[in-house]
């Protein structure tokens, strides 16, 4: 998967919230 890919699958589950690529507000990284 690339890096955008990735961002499209986390932001339509709502964990990127804010901060930089891979911030995950449920593990803190």
């Amino acid at each position: 998967m690339c890096p955008s890919k990735l961002l499209e699958y986390f932001s339509s589950y709502g964990v990127i919230e804010k901060g930089p690529f891979g911030f995950d507000k449920e593990t803190g990284k």
